[in-house]
């Protein structure tokens, strides 16, 4: 698991041949790939109901993108993969028909929750410069990635001198398919958001020093 959470670095410490973060492309689908619901249903659902809402799929989902907001970097996301996009199983669609490239609006109608946690996520990581520091210098923000518990990945970020309204934030990534108790690091949190809700840094809940979070799912929260 570690070894894995190197990733959510981008390699800035020179594990990888990149000088800065302005050099990656931080991704969870694209075009001439399955998308990232197909990946998710061909996994989760053995009847590969690819036009369905699995309930754990759409929470892998949720999962998947606050780990990719939590990376420094470029990110690139798929049109259509904030609505659970589908190509019904077809991993390049060069050749295929409209109906398997297009955008569903159907979907985007059905999952407009999903959208909305998209939203609210890339409306945080605006507020958060170390995230968003491409600089050869970003990796400075980066003070801990570690394992609090298994199955869980904490990557812990400070800026004393930014600008937005947290000078720390922790993402706090779980994906046991139990819930897990985990103390945070000493200070006054405020929980940002969570597996369900990612407009909770609007509403100002302070967090006490340890919090749960649910199985397959993030938090992240802001000092």
């Amino acid at each position: 698991m570690q070894e894995n959470a190197r990733g959510l670095v981008n390699g800035v410490n020179g594990e990888y041949s990149v000088n800065a973060p302005s050099q990656t492309i931080g991704y969870l689908s694209c075009h001439d790939d399955w998308t990232l619901w197909d990946r998710l249903i061909n996994t989760m659902d053995e009847e590969k109901a690819y036009e369905s809402n699995h309930a754990e799929a759409m929470r892998a989902n949720r999962l998947a993108i606050a780990l990719l907001i939590g990376c420094q970097g470029n990110l690139f996301i798929l049109s259509g993969e904030e609505s659970a996009r589908t190509k019904e199983g077809i991993k390049n669609s060069f050749d295929s028909s409209i109906q398997v490239n297009r955008i569903d609006w159907n979907r985007i109608w059905e999952n407009q929750e999903l959208m909305k946690y998209y939203q609210g996520l890339f409306a945080l990581r605006k507020k958060m410069p170390y995230l968003c520091d491409k600089s050869s210098d970003a990796a400075r923000h980066i003070k801990r990635v570690y394992q609090p518990k298994d199955d869980c990945v904490a990557v812990e970020l400070a800026d004393h001198t930014t600008t937005g309204p947290w000078k720390k934030a922790i993402f706090l990534y779980n994906f046991s398919n139990k819930a897990q108790t985990i103390d945070l690091p000493e200070g006054q949190w405020q929980c940002l958001a969570n597996g369900s809700d990612s407009f909770l840094w609007k509403k100002n809940l302070c967090q006490k020093a340890t919090c749960t979070i649910q199985p397959m799912t993030a938090g992240i929260f802001g000092n």
